[in-house]
């Protein structure tokens, strides 16, 4: 496993500021055809600054399989989860989130970080928090297989190599 931590944070923060420098900074951009545009724009720089460093050749999808986060042993663990309350949970909307208090210690819970999210799209953005999908969560087994958003300065993201040609499939 390789911590890419620092690897996805850049894509994000990329992320952020295009989208806050160059669609928000415009009152005229600000509208769904933006933010579709805006979504348009992350598999190219994902490509670029995540798969392309990893060896990934042909990503078609953002993150996925071999993408791992885990609370960040470094600081106290990660506060909270909000968990997506609705079965199965899915990406295409439909979320209703609640609240997991914690404070969750490294080994708490493993999940797949699938992309990022932020509630107000049409808006200066953040990007504070990724989704990911639940792979184990010994502490609260009925939430495996949920999306969950956790807030990305309290998770390391690991890269498992051996991944690598499930993650361009």
């Amino acid at each position: 496993m390789k911590d890419i931590t620092d690897l996805v944070q850049r894509y994000r923060l990329a992320l952020r500021q295009i989208w806050n420098q160059n669609f928000y900074s415009d009152p005229e951009l600000r509208d769904w055809d933006s933010v579709y545009a805006f979504r348009e724009l992350q598999l190219p720089l994902f490509k670029a600054l995540v798969s392309h460093p990893l060896g990934l050749e042909h990503p078609t999808r953002l993150f996925g399989t071999g993408f791992e986060v885990v609370p960040d042993r470094t600081n106290v663990g990660l506060p909270s989860l909000l968990i997506n309350t609705v079965v199965p949970s899915s990406l295409q909307g439909g979320a209703v989130y609640q609240h997991i208090a914690g404070p969750f210690a490294e080994g708490a819970f493993k999940a797949t970080l699938l992309e990022f999210f932020d509630w107000l799209p049409l808006s200066y953005i953040d990007i504070q928090y990724y989704v990911v999908l639940i792979d184990d969560f010994p502490a609260h087994p009925t939430r495996v297989g949920q999306h969950a958003l956790v807030e990305t300065p309290f998770v390391r993201v690991l890269w498992r190599e051996e991944s690598r040609k499930t993650a361009e499939e």
